[in-house]
């Protein structure tokens, strides 16, 4: 008698769940659960990252609490990102973009005093396409890791782009800040020849093959090419794309809470 009831409770739950429609979910991560890698911040992240990592493993064993904080910050640029890409709300995604900013200061901050206490060199005109790399071709390698190839009109991140170079999205039509020059800490008063003690030689880490492979051009980057103005730089263009990633995400907000009324 129980079989019969439980097996009639069943079928009636099957009934009444085949009768509703499927749950559709407007998440930025339900169309796309990588979309993130679509985002010119977050590639940008990732190359700063793998240049802190490049940089801190030669850094003696006395400054091991530096190596480890600058690590864990530019670690944590990558993951607030792609955290707050998941998270349900578009003011979620804010929140952690802000924590994003925070650590890629903190990053700034440890760059300007590696120099000043002279483990990192100063090379005035370094750039980043002097070591052959463009950011926007290195987020397309990074795409391509997953398949998700160029971009066609509006991407679930919020980002629009496509074909080839410095894809900008649509942040807003304001100059970017090219070169490292255009921050008042670009310029410190340190002498070129301050030697940088690691030695010439390609990052071996295994951990970052995959990366090389997927962006040959950093295969040829090695320690002693890096410099103050080459983290300045890079710095300087990823905090500029955050800072127009937020004013898209709150002129969305806006547009949602007008859609309320």
């Amino acid at each position: 008698m129980n079989n019969l009831i439980s097996q009639q409770l069943v079928e009636k739950t099957m009934m009444e769940l085949a009768q509703v429609d499927s749950p559709k979910s407007n998440l930025r991560s339900w169309g796309n659960p990588e979309g993130y890698r679509f985002l010119l911040p977050w590639s940008n992240a990732v190359l700063l990252r793998f240049f802190i990592r490049m940089f801190t493993v030669f850094l003696p064993k006395s400054e091991y609490r530096r190596k480890s904080q600058v690590d864990d910050a530019s670690r944590s640029v990558v993951r607030n990102i792609e955290e707050g890409y998941k998270r349900a709300t578009t003011g979620e995604y804010v929140r952690f973009i802000s924590f994003s900013q925070g650590s890629l200061e903190e990053v700034k901050g440890d760059v300007r005093e590696m120099t000043e206490d002279k483990f990192l060199k100063s090379k005035p005109g370094s750039s980043l396409l002097g070591l052959g790399i463009n950011l926007g071709e290195f987020n397309q390698s990074l795409r391509k890791r997953n398949g998700l190839g160029d971009i066609k009109g509006e991407a679930k991140g919020g980002v629009k782009g496509g074909g080839k170079g410095e894809v900008k999205g649509n942040y807003g039509n304001i100059k970017e800040p090219l070169k490292s020059s255009n921050s008042p800490l670009a310029s410190p008063n340190l002498s070129s020849k301050n030697p940088l003690i690691s030695p010439s030689v390609p990052f071996k880490d295994f951990t970052y093959k995959s990366i090389t492979v997927l962006y040959p051009p950093l295969s040829r980057v090695k320690a002693n090419d890096l410099s103050y103005e080459i983290f300045m730089e890079l710095i300087n263009k990823t905090d500029w794309l955050l800072r127009k990633l937020v004013l898209s995400l709150e002129t969305k907000m806006q547009v949602d809470k007008k859609k309320l009324y």
